[in-house]
C-alpha cells in the first residue's frame, strides 16, 4: 500500500511539474538584460508573457482531472490487493487528502507563477511604450518622466515577490513529499 501511494504522490507531482513547465513561456531574460533587446522582441517577449500567465490561469482544471484519474487507478490497484473494504476506505480517505494537499498547492503555485508573467507583461509592455525614449545606464533603465521609472519599479517589485513567493511554494512541495511518506509508513503499521 505504501508503494501505491508513493507511486500515486509521484504521479501527481510529476503531472505538476510538467503543467508548470508547459504553463512557463520559454527561459526568460533578466530585466535588466532587456535593455539591448529590439522593439521586435520586446513584443515576441510580450506575448509569450501573456500566453503564459493564460497558461497558468487554466491549467488547474487540467491538473484536476488528472488528480481525477490518478485517484481512480489508485483506487483499482489498492482494491486488488484484497485487503478488506474499511482498509481500503480508510487509505482512499488518506489519497483524497493528499491529493486536496497537491491541488492546493499547485493551485497557488500556478497563481504565483500567472502574477509574476503579469508583472513582468508589464514591465515588457513599458519598455515597448516608451522604446527609444529610455537610456541605460549602468544597466539601470533611465526614463525621461519619474511615472514611467515608478510603473517599471512597482511592477518589478510585484515580480520579485511572486518569485519569492514560487520559491517558498517549491520549498513547501518538498516538505509535503516528505510529510506524507511518512504518514503512509504510520497508516501501514497500524
Amino acid at each position: 500500500m505504501v508503494a501505491l501511494a508513493r507511486n500515486d504522490a509521484v504521479e501527481i507531482d510529476a503531472a505538476a511539474q510538467r503543467l508548470l513547465s508547459e504553463a512557463e513561456p520559454r527561459a526568460l531574460p533578466k530585466l535588466s538584460d532587456l535593455s539591448t533587446s529590439s522593439l521586435s522582441d520586446l513584443e515576441a517577449l510580450r506575448r509569450d508573457l501573456k500566453t503564459a500567465e493564460g497558461n497558468a490561469q487554466t491549467s488547474e482544471a487540467r491538473y484536476v482531472a488528472l488528480i481525477k484519474t490518478a485517484r481512480d487507478k489508485t483506487e483499482t490497484d489498492v482494491r486488488s490487493l484484497n485487503v478488506g473494504d474499511d482498509r481500503v476506505s480508510g487509505f482512499m480517505s488518506m489519497i483524497d487528502e493528499q491529493h486536496t494537499a497537491w491541488i492546493e498547492l499547485t493551485s497557488k503555485t500556478l497563481a504565483s507563477h500567472a502574477e509574476y508573467d503579469s508583472a513582468y507583461e508589464k514591465c515588457v509592455a513599458l519598455l515597448v511604450r516608451d522604446f527609444g525614449t529610455y537610456k541605460v545606464t549602468n544597466g539601470q533603465f533611465v526614463f525621461p518622466f519619474q511615472s514611467s521609472a515608478n510603473v517599471l519599479n512597482r511592477a518589478a517589485t510585484a515580480m520579485a515577490a511572486a518569485a519569492k513567493r514560487i520559491s517558498e511554494l517549491d520549498d513547501e512541495r518538498t516538505r509535503l513529499r516528505q510529510s506524507r511518506l511518512s504518514r503512509w509508513k504510520a497508516f501501514v503499521e497500524d
